[in-house]
């Protein structure tokens, strides 16, 4: 369903260049010339949208977006009713300041240029569509709540995390310090990848450093009966189980040798065997690797493939220390005393 928009100004020409403009964009539009029209089709339902001058007939945008955000639990950046984005004069730094007090997206200076409505309204709604992921991948995530970052550095992180979700195959490997969240990160890539499609996608995580030389590859790929002495029945690896999902490799660079080498024969094709096993198995299915190694040192050193390197680095992501997003820091601590204090 195309997104409606409802513009409200007083100047009929910019009522109809701004239909048409829209309208052509597939948009659905309607348009209101007072405040008492606007209401009226509010009445017929509310838009996703709301193209809003700041100075009416029978009285002032401000207000009127006020009694939105009052009605709708929403008319702002952070709630769920319709997006206002506010018509100011040339100028007037003023009004829009207070129009995004009072809870606007966002605000247009006139003489408004059509084709920098129409961005604007399809950035506004993006960012709305990834709001509303975020908020579904927090709540079915795992452990302490997820809180929406302040920090300019992990809204960038996000940012990276909601568009290489578009491709549930492309590999992640994600470095930073012990602690940052590497873990929380693979879990909220997981959530927009899968939330809305299949909210039942697996999420499977191991940490490569806990699993004993001799038993990785069992762990990974799995085994057929009779495979080795104790292989008593047959056994589905991580691999297998977390087709149509995620697998999150942790402290990737601890793998040994060989079992690097089958994992990069993995990611080439997708295709593997069980130890043991005669028949390849495709799956599909995202891998995030993580580590708080410096990589590039390790390959150099000869204690890391290269090409597994490369094929997992498809898209890399680093994650700054708490230290220097502060921002973050009074949110994640009351998530976290939440979080403990449910569980007590």
């Amino acid at each position: 369903m195309n997104a409606s928009v409802l513009v409200v100004d007083d100047e009929a020409v910019f009522r109809v260049l701004a239909e048409e403009a829209l309208s052509s964009e597939g948009f659905e539009v309607r348009t209101a010339e007072s405040l008492k029209k606007a209401r009226a089709e509010f009445d017929r339902g509310a838009p996703d949208v709301v193209i809003l001058d700041r100075r009416l007939p029978d009285g002032d945008g401000i207000d009127f977006l006020k009694a939105l955000r009052a009605e709708h639990a929403g008319g702002t950046a952070d709630g769920s009713g319709p997006i206002v984005i506010v018509v100011t004069a040339y100028g007037d730094v003023e009004n829009a300041v207070e129009a995004l007090k009072a809870g606007a997206w966002d605000y247009l200076t006139k003489p408004v240029q059509l084709t920098d409505l129409v961005v604007k309204l399809r950035k506004v709604l993006e960012t709305r569509g990834l709001r509303d992921r975020l908020a579904i991948a927090r709540s079915s995530a795992a452990g302490p709540p997820m809180v929406e970052p302040k920090s300019a550095a992990m809204r960038d992180v996000v940012g990276r995390l909601a568009s290489v979700a578009q491709s549930p195959l492309t590999p992640v490997f994600v470095d930073g310090p012990s602690g940052v969240g590497k873990q929380r990160a693979a879990e909220l890539l997981h959530a927009l990848t899968w939330s809305r499609s299949d909210p039942n996608a697996p999420f499977l995580e191991v940490n490569c450093a806990a699993l004993p030389d001799e038993l990785v590859e069992s762990e990974l790929f799995g085994h057929e009966k009779g495979a080795f002495t104790d292989a008593r029945t047959m056994r589905r690896g991580l691999i297998e189980m977390a087709a149509g999902g995620t697998l999150f490799l942790d402290e990737i660079t601890e793998l040994p040798q060989r079992s690097q080498v089958k994992l990069l024969k993995f990611l080439d094709s997708m295709r593997f065997r069980r130890l043991g096993g005669e028949r390849e198995i495709a799956v599909d299915l995202r891998v995030v690797a993580a580590t708080n190694q410096d990589v590039k040192a390790l390959v150099a050193a000869g204690r890391f493939r290269e090409d597994l390197y490369h094929r997992l680095g498809v898209f890399w992501l680093t994650l700054p220390p708490l230290a220097s997003r502060r921002e973050d820091i009074p949110d994640l601590a009351l998530a976290f005393v939440r979080f403990f204090a449910g569980r007590v």
